[in-house]
């Protein structure tokens, strides 16, 4: 076919005419329409005034492929745009077709499994060919529906204007912030992102769900065995003074929440701060801590959690060598290395036996859970006290850069008022540490003050 096409464009800059009404006058119509700008294997442009579209089409896939997904991507000016083929599902998100020559979307699916219950949008004029596979799905199109599958609704919706697109893109892509019932509930594009739980009761406050950006679904845990004291995203330590800031047991000590503040609640990021005291029952509080939480989303396949905290003593502390020590996280079993997740750090080492014990910039933890990859990474910034501080990590799920498992003389002692900053970036992202460019976010982030 492609043969064919690039003999009828040598004949057409050779003068020869088309009859009236044929396919091929057509296609050089709608090339001459859509200023098409295609290279043929004479390499060599066609003149604009005498382009036709070639077979090529803007994604493609074959028979035998599974579980197709396009994010995020725009096609414009081919004459085929998407012909997905395939013996899965087929998800299409945030996908934009401007122009399409000849159809905007060839949903044929393959011998095995159609698409089913699934909604497609077509906000181009260009024609929705849907193939007898293809059931019970809501098809909304600005352009004509040739429907040859089963039990399919069909909505003829208008075209978008500019101004509506930028107000979808806006809307999908806006973060908000709500406080709920001892919790800040922080949404993106209107889908719960995370849960910052700040109750009296609790041990120390929490970040819990902690949403993966294409599942919905939490990539850290709230409880688990073993070591169900570890609560998904959180900041505490052990034997301060002491006091036990880490383990389920508020006797022995209690960080307690002051009640956060909404700085920002709304827009490209939302930001809260809190205030909060470590203290025993029946005894003064040791420590004041106060925090400023930024929450962003850059893209829709990343969340950026910014946590700041100012460790301020009220009285001398003393804090002895232990693994339990501030900055943590525990992802979902299903995610750990011992369910085959990943565990990297920056060198390239991998799993518990590579990471623990090695001074890194930063960790990812990243897995495979119901065919969809997605993982958590905590960087530590330069400006930090013990950077870069050595891992802590498990391969159930746990990691965290935990300095105080590698004090000199294995104590610590800050006198009361010698204040201590500590800042953390935490990105949670759709795929492994290489496809989300884990190394990239750290650059970005060292440059941060």
């Amino acid at each position: 076919m492609k043969c064919c096409y690039v003999l009828l464009a040598l004949l057409l800059m050779c003068g020869v005419g088309l009859r009236s009404g044929s396919a091929e006058e057509e296609k050089v119509r709608r090339a001459r329409e859509y200023d098409f700008n295609i290279m043929y294997r004479g390499k060599r442009p066609i003149p604009r005034d005498q382009m036709i579209p070639l077979t090529e089409d803007g994604v493609r896939s074959y028979g035998g492929d599974k579980n197709i997904t396009v994010i995020d991507t725009t096609v414009e000016r081919l004459p085929g745009c998407f012909q997905l083929l395939c013996d899965g599902d087929v998800t299409l998100d945030n996908v934009t077709v401007l122009e399409a020559g000849d159809f905007s979307y060839d949903l044929s699916s393959g011998d095995k499994k159609g698409l089913t219950n699934s909604t497609v949008t077509n906000y181009t004029k260009a024609r929705l060919i849907l193939n007898e596979r293809v059931r019970n799905c809501v098809l909304k199109s600005v352009g004509p529906v040739e429907d040859h599958g089963k039990q399919n609704t069909i909505i003829k919706i208008e075209p978008e204007t500019t101004a509506d697109r930028k107000r979808v893109d806006r809307d999908r892509s806006e973060i908000k912030a709500v406080v709920k019932d001892e919790r800040i509930v922080v949404t993106v594009g209107g889908k719960l992102f995370t849960c910052y739980k700040f109750g009296k009761e609790q041990k120390y406050p929490y970040f819990w769900p902690v949403n993966g950006p294409v599942s919905g679904k939490s990539i850290t845990t709230e409880t688990s065995q073993p070591y169900p004291h570890h609560h998904s995203l959180f900041f505490g330590c052990d034997r301060v003074n002491g006091g036990n800031y880490w383990q389920d047991v508020n006797e022995r000590g209690q960080i307690v929440s002051q009640g956060p503040k909404l700085v920002k609640s709304s827009g490209d990021s939302v930001v809260f701060t809190e205030t909060c005291l470590w203290r025993q029952p029946g005894k003064e509080p040791v420590i004041r801590d106060t925090r400023r939480i930024t929450i962003t989303a850059p893209g829709a396949k990343v969340r950026i959690i910014d946590f700041a905290v100012t460790l301020e003593p009220l009285v001398d502390i003393q804090i002895l060598k232990n693994n339990h020590s501030l900055f943590s996280a525990r992802v979902v079993p299903q995610l750990s290395v011992k369910s085959g997740g990943t565990l990297i750090n920056a060198q390239g080492l991998t799993g518990e036996k590579g990471t623990w014990g090695v001074a890194s910039p930063w960790c990812d933890y990243s897995g495979t859970r119901d065919g969809v990859t997605e993982g958590i990474a905590i960087l530590q910034h330069p400006g930090n006290r013990w950077y870069p501080a050595k891992w802590f990590t498990r391969d159930y799920g746990f990691f965290s850069p935990t300095p105080m498992y590698w004090l000199e003389g294995n104590r610590l002692d800050i006198g009361k008022g010698e204040k201590l900053t500590l800042n953390y970036r935490v990105v949670v992202h759709a795929g492994d540490a290489k496809e989300a460019d884990i190394k990239g976010a750290f650059e970005s982030y060292r440059k941060t003050k």
